[in-house]
């Protein structure tokens, strides 16, 4: 059976729990993502049950609001399914670790695909299962349905994601069969092109407009039948919103055919995706082998002649910086993690630009919607700098593998193994968070000086963000992964998500005091010069004290760990 190949991952959580050394600890991070999800589960339950309750006061929406949501919701969430197993199907297919050993034992084709496909459904798919049932329960408690919704709604759910997972192992049979290994980053930089032009132009045809409460939920409204109505009837997404909807008790047409359309579409293409397998996986994977080169001799390139002209005195540092980019540009999954990450801060940038005709309404609170459109923004803007230190940043430790003994053995410690990686890190993370801040605190239109602060905090939020990812990555390093996907989804990127969301929320306080100073003008005026000064300064600097102190003990916890597991 194909289940065979799935028993390592049951023994590791089974051995997890029974070993005696680690089973406090375990227990404690089992207990803390489990209050996690609960919580999260609980959030998403009562807030779309408040909304439908909402929605059924207006007998005019009722008949259309909810099954447009659910397929709005099943088409976001088949984009996104598509997105994530194409990463893991590539990434679980062709650069998992145990291949070589898989592919030197007698199992079968058949075995080895479904164990795969298995394993990137679970990867790719459980957030999306284990987040949709709550919804799925509001859905019930607040239209009232029958007891047999949920569990008919979650068998419908199965094939949904069991499409996108066929598909994508398709997919990555015919990308690395037909692209050459040398020729994948560029590639996927014509790709980073592609999707920015279409998120620009899929937003120009978005209709907003602010005024009042009524008009708000209109335009809502009418943005959500926009956006479901051009559904295509060959997407899966409209076939299980069809079903589910049918089940809700609203008009379906055809409910019979959009079930054998699902079903048969799962089957057809686990089936099509096996023979793809069969054809083109040897092939594939020895072109993928290709691209793995190992070592040479070659000229010094641009990159180490512009490195010795920036930093001349620091050899350390600059080769460990040589490093990191080598790694990051020939590691094709952090180039397709940065175009799911260019487009959120997109998407980031274009809310401020929305949101700025809030401000515009009133004229007598324009400063204080200033004042709060930026503190949000800073907020907002922390969140997606963790976001992307979570991707990039935190696998820094990590991500050595292997190599972590041989970047040891040279001369450098491991204080200074630290220190070099928080600073290699800080230059691209403070300039994106610059970039962040300046252009959302620009597209608001606040004042020069709030400009100006804005981009102080971004770069005080990326000392305490940076140095909590390098440093948490170490108290939680892993250098036996099978795939670099897999350190970025462990229980240690979590930690550091909650950290640094924690270090940018306490962080809100000095920073609301540098906006109210700069942006509103009464409370400017009702200082002095000399107190209006002291007070930006003594906010600036509670921002940096705040992130350093936050950056110091990271690095240091990290550095503890680091020694006690060289011991």
């Amino acid at each position: 059976m194909p289940t065979t190949l799935l028993r390592p991952y049951a023994l590791s959580i089974k051995n997890r729990l029974l070993v005696r050394a680690s089973r406090a600890k375990n227990l404690a991070q089992d207990l803390l993502i489990t209050g996690i999800c609960l919580s999260i589960m609980f959030s998403v339950y009562s807030g779309l049950t408040g909304f439908l309750i909402h929605v059924q006061e207006n007998p005019s929406h009722i008949q259309n609001v909810p099954p447009k949501i659910v397929a709005l919701a099943l088409l976001a969430f088949f984009l996104l399914l598509m997105f994530s197993n194409l990463i893991a199907c590539l990434s679980f297919f062709f650069s998992a670790r145990d291949l070589p050993l898989l592919l030197s034992l007698p199992i079968s084709p058949f075995r080895l695909y479904f164990s795969r496909v298995l394993i990137a459904l679970i990867n790719s798919s459980w957030v999306i299962l284990l987040f949709g049932i709550p919804a799925l329960m509001a859905f019930n408690t607040a239209l009232a349905l029958d007891w047999s919704f949920v569990p008919l709604a979650c068998l419908i759910m199965l094939p949904f994601l069991l499409i996108p997972t066929a598909f994508s192992s398709i997919f990555a049979m015919a990308f690395v069969n037909l692209i050459p290994a040398n020729r994948i980053r560029e590639v996927v930089g014509f790709l980073v092109i592609a999707v920015c032009l279409g998120a620009y132009y899929f937003v120009q045809k978005i209709p907003f407009t602010m005024s009042s409460q009524e008009q708000q939920i209109e335009s809502i409204l009418s943005t959500v039948s926009t956006l479901s109505n051009p559904n295509p009837i060959w997407v899966p997404s409209r076939w299980a919103s069809e079903l589910i909807g049918h089940l809700m008790g609203y008009p379906s047409a055809a409910p019979l055919l959009h079930a054998l359309l699902l079903f048969g579409s799962a089957a057809g293409l686990i089936c099509l995706g096996f023979l793809a397998f069969d054809m083109f996986f040897m092939r594939g994977w020895t072109l993928s082998l290709r691209g793995n080169r190992g070592p040479r001799i070659h000229r010094v390139g641009m990159l180490e002649i512009g490195s010795r002209w920036i930093f001349p005195l620091f050899p350390q540092f600059r080769g460990l910086m040589l490093k990191e980019c080598r790694m990051f540009i020939r590691d094709t999954t952090q180039i397709v993690q940065l175009m799911l990450l260019l487009m959120l801060t997109f998407v980031y940038l274009y809310n401020f630009k929305v949101l700025r005709n809030i401000a515009l309404t009133n004229s007598e609170t324009h400063a204080w919607w200033q004042t709060i459109l930026c503190v949000a923004n800073i907020s907002l803007g922390g969140c997606v700098v963790a976001a992307i230190s979570t991707r990039f940043v935190y696998p820094a430790i990590s991500l050595e593998g292997q190599a972590y003994w041989i970047v040891r053995s040279a001369p450098l410690d491991i204080k200074s193994l630290l220190l070099n990686k928080f600073w290699i890190w800080l230059i691209p993370i403070s300039s994106v968070a610059l970039v962040l801040l300046v252009a959302g605190a620009w597209a608001i239109n606040v004042t020069p000086a709030a400009v100006f602060l804005s981009g102080i905090i971004g770069v005080a939020l990326s000392v305490g963000i940076v140095g909590l990812g390098i440093g948490i990555g170490a108290v939680y390093a892993q250098f036996d992964w099978e795939s670099p996907t897999q350190v970025a989804a462990s229980f240690g990127s979590l930690v550091f998500m909650l950290l640094a969301i924690a270090v940018v929320m306490i962080s809100l306080l000095p920073a609301s005091v540098l906006i109210m100073l700069s942006s509103v003008p009464g409370v400017a005026t009702a200082l002095s010069r000399l107190d209006y000064l002291i007070t930006i300064s003594c906010a600036s600097f509670l921002a940096f004290f705040i992130n350093f102190c936050a950056a110091r003990w990271a690095l240091n916890a990290g550095y503890q760990s680091l020694q006690a597991m060289e011991k």
